[in-house]
């Protein structure tokens, strides 16, 4: 399950259209994309390194999913998870997916199913509407992901849980500049 998520998710935040990727701006986030459109795991590991090195949220989300899948280098879930959530705390939707998934299943982390719960809950408000299908599937995942929780999260958690929930919502949401 979680890792359907994180490839859909990587994959939907990597689409660009061929005319949007020539005329990209020569950054470290843009070369990581184009090394992981062109299955260069190492080399995107290193320029999405770069990128978070200048601070880039999506590039901590890209290089930590790299580190989860183990490619382009060792797998490694602490660091995958760390990354995961600095972006997350910046209000990346995606991230905080990955973050609902890894406390549901305990990977990496203890299973916390309050965690996900609020994890989940706030990717889910800092979604944009889908763009496109991949946006769609993603968000759906998502969605099914919370449905799925709800059936399994003891019934005495569900307050603590959406009382954390509203406070991941209040705390990690971007604020415009």
């Amino acid at each position: 399950m979680m890792r359907a998520l994180c490839r859909a998710a990587v994959l939907l935040a990597l689409a660009l259209p061929p005319a949007a990727a020539m005329a990209a701006p020569d950054t470290a986030y843009n070369r990581g994309v184009a090394a992981f459109v062109a299955k260069d795991y190492e080399a995107a590991r290193k320029h999405w390194a770069q990128a978070v090195e200048e601070n880039e949220t999506s590039a901590f989300n890209n290089l930590g999913y790299l580190y989860y899948m183990g490619w382009g280098g060792k797998a490694d879930l602490a660091r995958a998870v760390s990354l995961w959530r600095t972006a997350a705390e910046r209000g990346h939707a995606e991230s905080q997916a990955h973050l609902g998934a890894i406390y549901e299943q305990g990977e990496g982390v203890p299973r916390d199913l309050v965690q996900a719960y609020a994890w989940y809950r706030s990717s889910l408000a800092n979604s944009d509407a889908p763009e496109d299908d991949d946006d769609r599937k993603a968000l759906d995942m998502t969605r099914r992901a919370l449905i799925r929780l709800l059936g399994t999260i003891p019934i005495e958690q569900l307050g603590e849980s959406e009382k954390l929930a509203r406070e991941f919502i209040r705390a990690y949401t971007p604020r415009p500049r």
